[in-house]
């Protein structure tokens, strides 16, 4: 089956009044839904096409259209979908985009709708929106894109139709842009998930701010080239030709006050900085200690470039659990600044960073005197297979954990202490885990249990210094008796 429906030549229009589902699966064959003829589809609210690798485009265009056409798109103006809340598409090899916002239907409903957009599987797929279609999204509330290898941008810059006026004339090679609407909002956007997409270099590379109030849950797994989500950063500052970072989160990025959102990061090697430090001038006109005033959950996970979290100055007020694996570049995890904002903090993990040396570091802090860390609802704190980490805090400032119940600490062989300077307090500590594998030596926990429930501090620092030593004992007794266990030739045997 090559289309589904026949054009018959008597007809200007087609309409499907009543079809509120359609599923095109498993057609090898199928190259359109049909051909010339403008069709509506009124009712429509879920489009499910699965396993069309020869699918181009849903209604072909005439002879005149095709001729003016760089890029066919499955969407065009033939099509008016006003009530659509649903597209799934996978597995449809033969496309090459999937919305061109200057090409749609004079509808100004159509599309208007979308609830919920997934695209996987599609091989040859170069582009999902071009960057007027954010005009027509703003009832979706779920993006997943995955497992699309020729995707570059999740929207692309079209120079058309989307309050962008291009001005004549070039200057040292960059063209002279004029933007009327300076700001793209996804107003119910609350779930996006970017997965496998071995060529996505950004979310979007022009310079509109992307603003998304509601979003909840950001994922971002497996994309090799990503070294920023917005390409805003790269024409933000007058007389730059690139971006001071490779960053994620350009200051242009804004995410709502009033959500709560989940952020996962994975395997984007080309990543150095979530967030860019900004000039002095610009950060006094728009501080930055706005951006993340309500996530709550973060994941860092095989980032091998990323080389710090983010500037000192930024403020995590509401965040409940932070992990980070495998992030090999990063020599700390936070400014004292930053840690000092993170009441909220209930959960701390940090493994397998190879050159981390301390987790809280007082660079680039001005120290206020008589002033102290506190993580008033840190719970649980695991810091794992860290080789170079000499310290969790080396400053001056007094470390006070009141609700700090597990500490688990395994194969860090260089700490030498958890603060260098400060006090640590940790009235309730009940269980401490000190080793060198992951299913750690408890034999404190027995000691540490009984002390805790009458009231005692545990000493953290005690307690990493004698495990420093014994685990340096043991290595001398290990290395003397592989000294004993060689024998010397005899002369005579030679």
């Amino acid at each position: 089956m090559e289309l589904i429906v026949r054009r018959d030549e008597r007809m200007d229009k087609m309409s499907f009044p009543k079809l509120s589902l359609l599923r095109l699966w498993n057609l090898p064959r199928l190259s359109k839904f049909s051909s010339g003829i403008f069709s509506e589809f009124p009712m429509l609210r879920d489009l499910d096409i699965w396993n069309c690798p020869e699918l181009k485009t849903f209604i072909s265009e005439s002879f005149e259209e095709k001729a003016n056409t760089t890029m066919p798109s499955l969407f065009n103006e033939n099509v008016a979908f006003p009530s659509l809340k649903t597209v799934c598409v996978e597995g449809v090899d033969g496309l090459k985009m999937i919305w061109q916002y200057g090409r749609l239907s004079n509808n100004a409903e159509s599309f208007c709708q979308l609830e919920d957009v997934v695209v996987e599987k599609c091989k040859n797929l170069m582009g999902i929106f071009s960057s007027g279609m954010h005009t027509r999204l703003g009832n979706l509330q779920r993006l997943k894109i995955s497992e699309c290898e020729m995707v570059e941008e999740i929207f692309e810059m079209e120079t058309s139709n989307c309050g962008i006026e291009e001005v004549a004339g070039k200057r040292e090679g960059l063209e002279t842009v004029v933007f009327l609407d300076d700001e793209f909002v996804f107003p119910q956007l609350r779930e996006m998930e970017l997965k496998s997409l071995p060529n996505l270099v950004s979310f979007y590379a022009g310079r509109h701010t992307l603003s998304f109030p509601l979003l909840e849950e950001l994922e971002v797994i497996e994309c090799l080239k990503v070294k920023a989500f917005s390409g805003s950063e790269l024409l933000s500052y007058q007389g730059r030709h690139e971006s001071l970072f490779s960053t994620i989160f350009p200051t242009k990025v804004t995410f709502g006050r009033d959500c709560k959102c989940k952020i996962k990061l994975r395997k984007l090697p080309n990543l150095m900085h979530l967030m860019e430090e900004e000039e002095e001038e610009s950060s006094q006109q728009q501080p930055q200690t706005l951006a993340f005033p309500y996530m709550i959950d973060l994941e860092v996970v095989e980032c091998g470039r990323l080389e710090n979290l983010v500037p000192s100055s930024i403020s995590f007020q509401n965040l409940n659990s932070l992990m980070l694996t495998d992030c090999d570049e990063m020599l700390h995890l936070l400014s004292s600044q930053t840690a000092k904002s993170m009441t909220q903090l209930r959960q701390l993990e940090i493994r397998s960073c190879k050159r981390m040396e301390e987790i809280i570091s007082d660079a680039g802090v001005d120290h206020l005197k008589d002033s102290e860390i506190v993580f008033t609802l840190l719970d649980h704190l695991v810091l794992g297979d860290l080789p170079r980490l000499t310290s969790f805090y080396s400053g001056n400032y007094t470390m006070r954990f009141p609700n700090l119940k597990s500490l688990n600490v395994y194969r860090c062989l260089e700490m030498q202490n958890f603060s260098k300077h400060g006090i640590t307090s940790t009235p309730i500590l009940k269980n401490v885990f000190i080793g060198e594998e992951s299913d750690l030596e408890s034999e404190l926990e027995s000691e540490t249990e009984t002390e805790s429930s009458s009231n005692w501090m545990v000493d953290i620092n005690s307690i990493i210094a004698k495990h420093r030593t014994s685990h340096h004992h043991r290595s001398a007794l290990q290395e003397l008796s592989t000294e004993k266990d060689i024998t010397p030739l005899n002369p005579s045997e030679e």
